[in-house]
């Protein structure tokens, strides 16, 4: 199944990101903090890197990021780790698309799906 890394300037923003959309889990997967817990802000590449090589059981790593920084490391990281995995980053708002993928990943959803399913969080309305 499709693993995910959360990558967020903030730790603890990403753990109660996780921790939030973990209620909305319908099937066993990984979902990993990929903010340093060595740094008080932020993340590198080497600490990215060995979240996606943990977490990923061959059936792609979904990384959601915040902004700035963390869009530039995953795709760094993407680049770098291409040839051993199948890595896609998504785009979506961090916590629509993120509780959407938790909610739809199963093992009939390949990477390319939830992507895309998590990108089309953007157009769900809130109201009318």
């Amino acid at each position: 199944m499709v693993s995910i890394v959360v990558i967020t300037h903030s730790r603890a923003l990403g753990d109660e990101l996780i921790k939030f959309s973990e209620i909305f889990k319908t099937s066993e997967f990984s979902i990993e903090n990929g903010t340093d817990k060595n740094l008080d802000f932020g993340t590198n590449i080497d600490y990215v890197e060995s979240k996606i090589k943990k977490v990923d059981d061959g059936s792609g790593v979904l990384i959601f990021v915040d902004l700035g920084s963390s869009i530039d490391i995953a795709y760094k990281v993407k680049e770098k780790l291409s040839k051993e995995h199948k890595i896609e980053v998504s785009t979506s708002p961090i916590l629509e698309g993120l509780i959407t993928a938790v909610a739809a990943n199963d093992e009939d959803v390949d990477l390319k799906e939830l992507k895309k399913l998590a990108e089309d969080s953007i157009n769900f309305r809130k109201a009318k």
